[in-house]
């Protein structure tokens, strides 16, 4: 079930209202922090965070950088992307990677949890 979501497009969003460390923002350590903060924020077990450079100018990394957060069942995990194409296609697949991310995970996690024979 799909409890909500948090549009975090500023900087001073990801540090007040996720309780990201002040610094820079398109980090590993920053999008595992924005998903341990919608979690807390939201009381949901499972929760994905974007941050990245989608362009047109690279403010801190290359345009294409992207950063996926997870925090799930109390622990963090991220993936670096190296994305190419326009702004509509980076995050489009920064979408879609971030969606298997939790997908793969929660597989995972599935799998830990069966019976050993």
């Amino acid at each position: 079930m799909f409890r909500g979501g948090v549009v975090a497009y500023a900087s001073d969003v990801k540090f007040e209202v996720l309780d990201v460390r002040e610094g820079p923002v398109v980090t590993a350590e920053a999008a595992m922090e924005m998903a341990e903060g919608a979690a807390r924020l939201l009381g949901v077990d499972i929760a994905v965070a974007l941050t990245g450079e989608a362009g047109p100018e690279p403010m801190e990394e290359p345009v294409g950088t992207v950063f996926v957060g997870s925090w799930l069942d109390g622990e963090r995990r991220f993936v670096e992307l190296s994305l190419e194409g326009d702004r509509d296609q980076i995050r489009r697949d920064a979408a879609s990677h971030a969606l298997d991310h939790v997908r793969h995970r929660l597989l995972t996690l599935e799998h830990s949890r069966l019976p050993r024979h």
